[in-house]
């Protein structure tokens, strides 16, 4: 065995096993373990351990994982409790009429107004969305952040500023319908338990710059961001690529900028990561190492620069990740230790987590730490590959460019590879094409990282911000190509979240796989069944991902699209069916039922029925048709004229499995459109359930004289409550008392006490009102009826 092989495998990493405990504890304590309450004689024991015998390598190890999880389980405890002053405290669901102050912390990112819904009845409005740190609330002192909506252009707001804001405060709301993103997971992720929504700019008002650390951080934050409006020739497009890939400016990324790198599976090029800063630190030491700096220096000056970056950069788990990992490179230079890259990522990982175990959960420091883990296994083997001899200097200078190129393509290709399991876990999409498009597009990254890094700098200089043709070129070179790539056939699927277990797994295979290598790439007996794990790992996430679900039983989905209905039947069959798809909100309502049917692994509809002519039930018909290979259309006769639809009516002939109760074919033309909704009976499994649409008293009274002479029979256990939940005294008693409902669901975008009030004096604890404005999604399934998960 070679001496660098012996160094690599004896080059200690004590902080490793502490680490491991330290996500062990968090995961304890997230399924409430017994070991809470004993979680203090953890390290009682491990001293015991040590103490018994002397103290080996493995008792040590073992000692230290188990203070570890010690740690973990209390810290985790310590956090989930929000401080007494925290503005989360008084936030709820039910919003409530505030007045905040406090400091801007990252750049305001401005939405301009974008029309999502075709048949939207008004203009939408543009907004502004900002971080806060709060200091007051209603005159009274308060600790913690909160996510500012502002539905105006307030972006001239510099980060670092104190300001004050009148609006309404709530807690974050969940996800609202199956597949949906997690709004409120991922503002905890971020440590923020309060929005606050502001109707206009005429309701914030700026105070001062602010003091103290948070605020002079943000200045920076915020300087950095003007020092690139400097440079004029840049587009908005393009100065956001560089505020997001340069400083690390989340914020400021526009929706479309994020989904034209998902596209080509290369978003963790746009979010700043160890990549980002490896560049940098790499590129820094080179210059200062070729201006004959001694290493002790040159590790100093990268150890102030690096530091500078993290402060000017947004905070977030892989930035302060990175910069750790590069300090205590800078560190070991300076001291002429030994390095030992897994001891700093642990050591990373455990400040972190210790900081805020909540982290752990979030998917920009799992896939952070597991790309960086890849990349200190594979980095030594590229390097060790790439060393040679050539005759000439010319030819060494080609070989050693190619094999640069080369080694930057697999790295890349690489980190693709190892985040595909957990993107598919988070984000239910994966880029098939994303390795080769990671390779593609590395070289041009690199190139302009760091050309903007250099242009932050140099901004101040007039003459130089003046000629940022480079810059320009380089931002809209990369737009351009990650605009091309993703145009591909097939650059983006869109799949149900593979099962955990899948995941974990094919992360165990490859492990597997690398250990088998070995540690110095000699054991070439060993490549093809590491080659074979590999793909049995892939094969495995990509089978349970597309694999056919085994059939649920008939399941009725009623969809929070706030002003608007939808709901999504799978039938007895395995066919699934769609009862109005339309909202007035301004979103499209198409791609709920898209994403809820891949988060509930339903095909895409084969039918639709349109219970009648108003926007927030039909609103959406546009995009299911493009999803659709083959549609059936159903309607009411006066809506189907116009959309090309097959009328409905009672009496007539329908689609098995479908009863119509209403409208009559003989209906006068006076009647109002929504008395003239189709009302329809469908069975889930052994439960019936009725859809009445929008009707209101003339068609409730037309009902209820119907059944009164047997021609239709009104009974149902499910009831999906007319006109979204609404009221009318006179007739909306009788219906539902003729209906008898054990289940009410109204699909709604606000609360609905009088319908909570009606059920309770009509059926007293035998009916539950379920309001999607709530509880979000309702799934309906063989008798059972829930919030849908």
């Amino acid at each position: 065995m070679s001496t660098q092989h012996r160094e690599h495998r004896s080059t200690p990493a004590p902080l490793v096993p502490t680490a491991i405990g330290l996500v062990l504890g968090i995961v304890l304590s997230q399924a409430r373990s017994p070991l809470l309450g004993g979680a203090n004689c953890l390290p009682v024991a491990g001293l015991l351990l040590l103490g018994r015998g002397g103290a080996d390598d493995r008792r040590v190890r073992l000692a230290a994982l188990l203070v570890g999880v010690a740690c973990g389980l209390l810290r985790a405890e310590a956090t989930a409790v929000l401080p007494g002053d925290h503005i989360g405290r008084i936030a709820s669901q039910a919003a409530a009429l505030v007045r905040v102050e406090g400091i801007v912390l990252a750049t305001p990112r401005h939405q301009p107004a974008v029309r999502r819904n075709p048949h939207l009845p008004f203009p939408p409005r543009g907004s502004t969305r900002l971080l806060l740190a709060v200091r007051t609330c209603n005159g009274t002192p308060r600790s913690g952040r909160v996510q500012v909506q502002v539905y105006d252009d307030v972006s001239a707001l510099p980060a670092g500023s104190a300001i004050g804001l009148s609006g309404w405060l709530r807690a974050p709301q969940a996800a609202g319908n199956p597949g949906a993103f997690d709004h409120a997971a991922y503002l905890r992720g971020r440590g923020i338990h309060a929005t606050l929504s502001v109707p206009g700019a005429n309701l914030v008002h700026a105070a001062r710059v602010a003091e103290g650390w948070a605020g002079s951080a943000a200045l920076l934050r915020g300087a950095a961001w003007e020092w690139l409006g400097r440079y004029g020739n840049l587009s908005r497009d393009e100065r956001t690529l560089l505020g997001t890939m340069v400083l690390g400016h989340r914020s400021v990324a526009t929706p479309d900028l994020n989904e034209a790198f998902a596209r080509t599976g290369g978003l963790h090029y746009l979010a700043v990561s160890g990549f980002h800063v490896g560049i940098l630190l790499a590129a820094s030491w080179w210059v200062l190492r070729r201006a004959r700096c001694s290493e002790p220096v040159a590790a100093s000056l990268v150890l102030v620069i690096l530091a500078g970056y993290a402060v000017i950069a947004e905070p977030n788990a892989p930035i302060l990740r990175a910069s750790v990992l590069g300090g205590l490179w800078c560190v070991s230079r300076m001291l002429g230790r030994g390095r030992s890259p897994a001891n700093w990522l642990s050591a990373a990982a455990a400040l972190l987590l210790w900081i805020d175990p909540a982290g752990l959960w979030q998917p920009g420091f799992q896939l952070s730490f597991l790309q960086v883990a890849m990349l200190l296994w594979l980095g030594p083997r590229l390097l060790r590959r790439g060393a040679g001899h050539a005759e000439t200097w010319t030819t060494a200078l080609l070989i050693a460019g190619w094999r640069r190129v080369g080694q930057l393509l697999v790295i890349a290709a690489a980190s693709w590879l190892t985040a595909a399991p957990l993107v598919a876990l988070h984000f239910e999409r994966i880029a098939p094409w994303g390795a080769l498009h990671s390779a593609l597009l590395a070289p041009l990254v690199v190139l302009t990282l760091l050309v903007g890094m250099a242009a932050v700098p140099l901004a101040g200089v007039a003459s130089l911000a003046s000629a940022g043709w480079l810059l320009q070129a380089c931002c809209g070179l990369l737009l351009r190509l990650v605009e091309w790539l993703g145009s591909w056939p097939g650059s983006l699927v869109e799949a149900p979240a593979p099962p955990v277990w899948a995941v974990l797994a094919s992360y165990a295979l490859a492990g597997v796989a690398i250990r088998l290598l070995g540690p110095d790439d000699r054991e070439r007996a060993a490549a093809r069944p590491a080659a074979g794990l590999m793909t049995l790992a892939l094969v495995l996430l990509c089978g349970s991902m597309w694999w056919p679900r085994p059939f649920a039983g008939p399941r009725l989905c009623v969809l929070d699209v706030r002003a608007g209905s939808a709901a999504l039947l799978q039938q007895r069959a395995g066919g699934v069916w769609l009862f109005d798809v339309g909202t007035r909100g301004n979103f499209d309502c198409a791609a709920v039922v898209r994403d809820a049917s891949t988060a509930l692994g339903l095909s895409r509809p084969e039918a639709v029925f349109l219970s009648h002519d108003n926007l927030d039930h039909y609103s959406g018909l546009e995009g299911v048709r493009g999803d659709a290979r083959r549609l059936s259309l159903w309607s009411n006769p006066t809506l189907a004229t116009r959309v090309g639809a097959v009328p409905l009516t009672r009496g007539a002939s329908s689609p098995e499995g479908v009863e119509v109760l209403w409208p009559p074919a003989d209906l006068p033309a006076w009647v109002r459109e929504n008395d003239r909704s189709l009302v329809l009976r469908v069975s889930v499994g052994s439960l019936r359930v009725l859809l009445p649409g929008d009707i209101e008293g003339f068609a409730m009274t037309g009902l209820l004289e119907l059944a009164e002479r047997g021609a239709v029979d009104l009974r149902a256990d499910v009831l999906v409550a007319p006109h979204h939940g609404s009221v009318l005294p006179p007739p909306t008693r009788g219906f539902y008392a003729a209906v008898a409902p054990r289940w009410v669901i109204a699909s709604s975008d606000r609360p609905r006490p009088d319908l909570h009030a009606l059920a309770a004096s009509l059926f007293q604890d035998a009916c539950r009102v379920l309001v999607t404005a709530e509880v979000g999604a309702v799934l309906v399934a063989d008798g059972a009826v829930a919030p849908a998960e």
